[in-house]
């Protein structure tokens, strides 16, 4: 009876979780990590933790094949909550490792692999270099686009002195974007000190892994965001009018900034590290230092005693070349700096001079609630609810001028970020309600957590894994940007709101342990349940209607005000949204 019962629930468990409005399907598996999660050297320990469903007693089965197809049986006894550690040495021979791991009932598994390499030090530095200056060629090719596009909008907006001023600064910037990508050459000379002071001494090359790991962060960080950039870029093509080319121009030379700074971000990330260690060598605290660094670098234990002995021996030499890498860094940083400056100033130029004098800003502030709530088939109990709060600004723009009675196009988008979400849920209890009748439930569920207004990150509990996914990577900000369109006639403006132009991914996570009177043996299971995007909840909250607004004038001023409500669904699944916004013009106002 007993284990009938529990691989009965551990199926149930175990199997998709249906999802009301979504038709997504996730089921729990076991979460593989290997640390470290670069290529490391033959002979490296390595790392492979996570977390396994307890579907029965015993232990998580962890099995590794080397690239000889020789197989590595690993059984570890997990923690009460499914936690499970283990370390792996056999790593002499290079090439790909194979990693299976199997919960103790063998109804859930996960998999990961490897790398073991003969890398010498130099050799990461320069496969990080490769990487970083591909990179700085994807962004040389953004900045190209840009300009580009520059050279084709500038000439269609209307004729006027700001225009002509703008053309002659433009002109003048065009070389510095130029030199923006050939300036990131000098991260060989600032490596050229570096690269000297090591040769030839053993004991001083794992120093190159510090500007490695450092690229190679750059390299993963900045691709993101010239990728988001590049979205942006795109999503701002819009029609063809004079307002949203004026928006588009500006738009250009604030991302061209942007990407202008990212390229000057590794010249500091490469000498920080050696200027903190040149202060500090042979004290007691750049021991410290030192060995703090050796961590990071993943220095093999004992050798950051080597490794500090040296540089104290050798610490004029290093503290000089150490300056001279400095020297190189900020001459490339100095012209880079320069352009971003320009860049920044022609953007804030360009939108208050050029944009005020033909159009107009009419934006403030809004916020958005849903609320969704979820039964059972037999409308008895309520196993699922949420809801979410968004905040930010609408802003709209139209060109000045327009004729009494005509329509005027306005453009524009909802841009702002989740501020709050709240969740409840009691699936297991009120979906099985047979199965786990006078059983012990324990539970540990996971929302996410708005990172709000660039306040650092909160200190989490140890992560909690579903499916590989750590829950700190629920701390962020979940932004949003929904663009609509519409028309002015008189006092009544009307907007339509768009496909969402970004927006967020949001899931809690829960994982239940289940004592049942039936059995002896703990079941634990997880899974995840989606929250509703910007985008829908907008839509909602408008019926998937125009939004119509009154207009009202107080001399020179305009503003309009109104609140949105919808309700939505079944008797099994509904959801009910509001919409609250304040507009005015001038922009600010309200």
């Amino acid at each position: 009876m007993s284990a009938r019962l529990t691989l009965l629930l551990a199926a149930l468990l175990l199997a998709p979780v249906a999802q009301a409005e979504e038709g997504d399907e996730s089921k729990v598996r076991v979460s593989v990590r290997v640390l470290p999660a670069r290529p490391v050297e033959p002979g490296t320990p390595v790392g492979i933790e996570g977390v396994a469903p307890l579907d029965a007693r015993g232990l998580v089965a962890i099995r590794i094949i080397n690239p000889d197809g020789v197989m590595t049986t690993l059984d570890v006894r997990p923690a009460t909550n499914g936690d499970y550690s283990a370390q792996f040495t056999a790593t002499d021979r290079p090439g790909t490792y194979r990693v299976g791991v199997g919960s103790p009932g063998g109804l859930a598994s996960g998999s990961a692999r490897f790398e073991v390499a003969v890398l010498e030090d130099v050799e990461v530095l320069d496969g990080a270099v490769t990487a970083a200056k591909t990179e700085a060629q994807a962004i040389a090719k953004v900045l190209s686009d840009i300009e580009a596009d520059l050279e084709s909008q500038i000439p269609k907006l209307p004729d006027n002195p700001a225009k002509d001023e703008l053309k002659q600064r433009f002109a003048e910037l065009k070389p510095l974007l130029k030199q923006a990508s050939r300036d990131f050459g000098e991260i060989d000379a600032v490596l050229a000190p570096i690269k000297s002071f090591t040769e030839g001494d053993a004991a001083l090359k794992p120093l190159l892994r510090l500007p490695a790991q450092a690229l190679e962060d750059w390299t993963k960080k900045t691709g993101d965001e010239r990728q988001r950039i590049v979205n942006q870029l795109a999503a701002s093509r819009r029609a063809n009018v004079t307002c949203e080319q004026l928006e588009r121009v500006i738009e250009s030379f604030r991302f061209a900034g942007a990407l202008a700074g990212a390229l000057t971000e590794p010249f500091s990330l490469i000498t920080d590290p050696f200027k903190e260690m040149a202060k500090n060598v042979g004290t007691q605290v750049g021991e410290g230092v030192v060995k703090r660094l050796a961590i990071r670098i993943g220095l093999k234990p004992g050798k950051e005693s080597a490794l500090s002995a040296r540089l104290t021996v050798l610490k004029d030499k290093f503290v000089a070349k150490v300056g001279e890498s400095n020297l190189a860094a900020a001459k490339a940083i100095k012209g880079q700096d320069t352009l971003l400056g320009k860049l920044s100033e022609v953007a804030a130029w360009l939108a208050g001079k050029a944009f005020d004098r033909y159009c107009e800003r009419f934006s403030g502030p809004f916020t958005a609630n849903m609320r969704a709530e979820f039964l059972n088939k037999n409308l008895t109990e309520k196993w699922w609810e949420y809801s979410i709060q968004l905040k930010g600004q609408l802003e709209l723009r139209y060109a000045k001028g327009g004729v009494a009675g005509a329509a005027t196009t306005v453009n524009g988008e909802f841009a702002g970020q989740a501020t709050h979400f709240t969740f409840k849920e009691d699936a297991i209890r009120v979906g099985w309600p047979g199965l786990t009748a006078g059983a012990v439930m324990f539970k540990r569920a996971l929302i996410p957590k708005p990172w709000l207004f660039g306040a650092p990150l909160p200190n989490e509990d140890k992560p909690l894994e579903l499916e590989g996914k750590a829950a700190a990577v629920m701390v962020k900000p979940y932004g949003f940007s929904v663009p609509v369109q519409g028309e002015l006639v008189d006092e009544v403006l009307t907007l339509r709101i768009g496909a969402a132009a970004h927006d967020y991914t949001a899931n809690a996570r829960v994982v239940y342990v289940i004592l049942s009177p039936h059995s002896i043996v703990p079941v634990v299971t997880g899974f995840e349940l989606p929250f509703k995007d910007a985008g829908f909840m907008l839509l909602r909250a408008s019926k998937g209607e125009p939004l119509k607004l009154k207009v009202r004038r107080s001399g020179k001023s305009l503003s309009a005000a109104d609140s949105f409500k919808n309700e939505k669904g079944n008797a099994v699944a509904k959801g009910k949204y509001q919409l609250d916004l304040k507009l005015c013009n001038p922009a600010g106002s309200c």
